[in-house]
């Protein structure tokens, strides 16, 4: 840590801490990631993914890897520094007006786009991994849960209130559809202040999703999980969550779309960035 100054922590989650700093030879801002090593253990698998796929990825609104290594028993990620979270920003109230809405919500599909093209699911999106620039300009980070599509995964990735309902509901087999899930409670969470399914664990969350927008036909493995019928226009679910959320209809229309209860209908990131909600920018 002597090639940087100004060193301030500012996150700290299982595996280690997050600084902000400067480089002492050109003053550049970055973000460091410590990674604490156990004796015995090696690196956590996550830690190695995140590498990996840092190193595989780049693209404009992916967080760029400068550096790596090691000191004391901890390996060191040395990345580019973007001062704010989304996450944090709505935690503050700050109010997005629709058109940063459709901005960010461009990017953060873009993002998601490159990363399915090189067959990967990022399984863990969410605004507290959606990082921004003063001038707006967003970037994908966190990428330890990211894994290459495969017939068998585990269910255990994604944060619970940004989890899609097959993974709720115990599904092994799933596709990149999991990520749209995730962009849609990302754009409704900039648009409500606040996530729009908030369980305590996964039946309660599985619940309060199929309260909100019904449910597919198909049995599921929890029986007191109720089954409504139909389909519930989106304004009418954004109501009934007792929120506000300053879309257009073209909005609502995508996000009935991203989160179809059934992932073969559910539209993909790449189809997205062609809906009408998006005319404007392209």
């Amino acid at each position: 840590m002597d090639r940087f100054k100004n060193v301030v922590l500012i996150g700290e989650g299982t595996y280690g801490r997050v600084y902000k700093a400067s480089w002492k030879e050109t003053g550049g801002p970055v973000a460091i990631k410590r990674i604490d090593i156990e004796p015995g253990s090696g690196l956590p698998l996550t830690a190695i993914r995140e590498i990996k796929m840092l190193k595989k990825l780049r693209s404009t609104h992916i967080v760029r890897l400068q550096s790596i290594f090691f000191a004391q028993e901890s390996l060191y990620l040395i990345m580019e520094f973007l001062p704010f979270d989304l996450s944090g920003l709505i935690q503050t109230g700050y109010v997005f007006t629709s058109e940063q809405i459709l901005s960010l919500s461009h990017q953060l599909m873009d993002a998601t786009r490159y990363i399915h093209s090189q067959g990967i699911i990022h399984r863990d999106i969410k605004s507290g991994n959606i990082l921004l620039d003063r001038r707006g300009c967003l970037k994908l980070a966190d990428f330890g849960l990211t894994r290459e599509a495969e017939k068998l995964m585990t269910n255990r990735v994604c944060t619970l209130w940004y989890r899609a309902p097959e993974l709720l509901l115990g599904a092994q087999s799933y596709d990149l559809k999991v990520d749209s899930w995730s962009i849609a409670c990302v754009i409704l969470e900039m648009g409500m202040g606040r996530p729009p399914f908030r369980g305590n664990d996964e039946v309660s969350q599985v619940k309060a999703i199929f309260e909100s927008l019904g449910a597919p036909a198909e049995t599921y493995m929890w029986s007191e999980i109720p089954i409504p019928t139909d389909r519930i226009p989106f304004e009418k679910v954004v109501s009934s969550l007792n929120a506000e959320c300053s879309l257009p209809s073209e909005g609502y229309d995508l996000l009935y779309r991203m989160m179809d209860l059934v992932p073969s209908r559910r539209i993909s990131a790449e189809d997205a960035l062609q809906h009408p909600f998006f005319n404007d920018i392209r």
